[in-house]
């Protein structure tokens, strides 16, 4: 009985002791983002091109270069982050649009310098910044929040060009990338005083997200609430605390948003901003919703460039009045 006893308690210790081991590593795979930027580097506003062999071969990036650029240090919310950014001036009474990269990014990638492009062509000053833990800005982990953490630095981004820059806060507008849009939508949940929030392909909800990205690493979605409390632990970060799901709620009439998304994105489910849709309608917001059929992740401006570039601009345009 004594041995059987001794065994029972060995096999469970080691069962938590992998389930806690695993759940880590998930963990691990779901946040680290270390390094993730590199690939971007040689990249800048002035010329710029698609260096992870993602969008199309021949996409042309030319129309979008701009022809010189600002290196600036911005504070975000959290005092002890400052953000690296590209600011690149259209005229000095122009309004603005602040782009915010997606997960494993920074603000070297195409996927954000190509809108930013368009977006200058048309007349628009742009920011383009590294958040937390990417690019050039505070390391502080290596490990992102998804966005439950980074929301303070889209608001610090957003209070340079309202007080440093001196562009009136009706004239400032957010566009968001992938995580990055969900990240700008919990922002203008947080301060009314934010505009206008364009965002692509934006993982909603984290309870929907997390479970594909734990299948795509190969990991049972049983292992997520064990990542969850390894989040906390480890991380100090509650990484279902801040969705975008949960913002709109707190939108005012006023502010206005628009998003997009591929049917054929298979990392972020278009199911998710279809929800946002219906829940946006049934508050009454004023939201923008336009969908594309063959386009990859992040890829709407590349298989759909004039369509992309129509919508983005005609959206700023109008809110940002």
């Amino acid at each position: 009985m004594r041995r059987w006893f001794v065994v029972a308690s060995i096999v469970v210790v080691l069962a938590v002791g992998a389930y806690l081991g695993f759940g880590y590593g998930l963990y691990h795979e779901l946040v680290d983002i270390n390094g993730r930027c590199a690939r971007h580097l040689a990249n800048n506003p002035t010329h710029f091109t698609d260096l992870g062999n993602f969008w199309p071969a021949d996409f042309n990036y030319a129309p979008y270069f701009m022809p010189s650029y600002e290196t600036v240090a911005i504070p975000s919310r959290e005092p002890a982050v400052t953000l690296a950014g590209w600011y690149i001036e259209a005229a000095p009474d122009a309004p603005a649009v602040l782009i915010v990269h997606g997960y494993g990014s920074c603000k070297n990638s195409h996927t954000e310098l190509v809108p930013a492009g368009m977006l200058h062509k048309e007349g628009f000053s742009v920011l383009i910044i590294d958040l937390r833990d990417a690019g050039d800005s505070t390391q502080l982990d290596g490990y992102t929040a998804l966005g439950n953490e980074e929301y303070l630095d889209v608001l610090g981004a957003w209070d340079w060009l309202v007080d440093e820059k001196g562009i009136p806060a009706a004239r400032v507008g957010i566009l968001g990338n992938s995580v990055g849009g969900a990240v700008a939508l919990v922002a203008m949940g947080e301060e009314r005083g934010i505009t206008a929030v364009f965002a692509d392909s934006p993982p909603s909800d984290l309870t929907v997200y997390l479970p594909d990205e734990a299948r795509r690493n190969k990991f049972p979605t049983f292992m997520l609430p064990i990542a969850l409390w390894w989040s906390r632990q480890a991380g100090g970060v509650d990484l279902l605390a801040h969705q975008a799901k949960d913002a709109l709620p707190r939108f005012a009439p006023s502010q206005q948003f628009a998003i997009i998304h591929s049917r054929a994105d298979i990392f972020v489910d278009v199911a998710q901003t279809e929800r946002l849709e219906a829940e946006s309608e049934r508050l009454g917001l004023n939201g923008r919703f336009t969908y594309f059929d063959n386009a990859s992740h992040m890829a709407i401006p590349a298989f759909y460039p004039t369509e992309y570039e129509t919508i983005l601009v005609s959206f700023f345009q109008q809110a940002l009045k």
